[in-house]
């Protein structure tokens, strides 16, 4: 019995100190602005059609290429990243 309760308290240990570690390493620093991934937009002409649209609805976005550099056998992807506090009007702003 002994046994089986030092294990669990090792297994708490154990994945409470990484589950721990890793938000504490997640945690917002002053000046540091958290962002929420709005979409995934197929290319270059669709990213600018939401950069657009966002821009028109005042809302702030950044756009990331995620694609595939090989551009002659894959289309490129662009991440469109917004602020939490705009992503409801966003997301209407854009009808997603």
């Amino acid at each position: 019995m002994v046994d089986v309760l030092i294990f669990i308290g090792v297994i708490v240990v154990v994945v409470g100190g990484t589950l721990s570690a890793a938000l504490w390493l997640m945690r917002a620093r002053p000046g540091q602005t958290r962002v929420v991934l709005l979409g995934v937009a197929g290319g270059a002409a669709e990213a600018r059609l939401w950069a657009e649209g966002l821009r028109r609805a005042g809302v702030k976005a950044h756009i990331r290429n995620v694609g595939d550099s090989d551009w002659y056998t894959s289309p490129a992807a662009y991440e469109v990243w917004v602020r939490p506090k705009d992503e409801a009007r966003a997301r209407k702003a854009l009808g997603l």
